[in-house]
């Protein structure tokens, strides 16, 4: 206001680009915690891939490799997730707010 900002200029050109980058950080944990809390409902599932899976290995004799399956998807989910998130918070860092990645001490 102070530079002679309308109210809307002020939060469209200072307020939200600021409040953005600061907010990006914990919506990587939301974004990991979505995908985790995802897998609780697969947990109450585990019956009904059980029986899927005991299906399919009569069909087919390859349980383990349904399992195995199952598992990478959902580690590449999570990964992905998290490099994107990563990625997204490294661009939109405010200098000087938010750490960097270096260990301390090193410059």
């Amino acid at each position: 206001m102070a530079l002679g900002l309308t109210t809307t200029q002020s939060y469209r050109f200072v307020i939200l680009p600021m409040a953005l980058r600061i907010v990006i950080p914990p919506l990587t944990s939301e974004s990991m915690n979505i995908i985790k809390n995802s897998s609780v409902a697969f947990a109450v599932s585990v019956s009904e891939l059980t029986l899927f899976a005991m299906q399919a290995q009569e069909e087919t004799s390859k349980g383990i490799e349904i399992y195995l399956a199952v598992t990478i998807m959902y580690m590449i989910t999570a990964l992905a997730m998290n490099r994107l998130m990563a990625w997204v918070e490294k661009k939109t860092r405010v200098p000087g707010f938010i750490a960097p990645n270096n260990p301390a001490g090193a410059h």
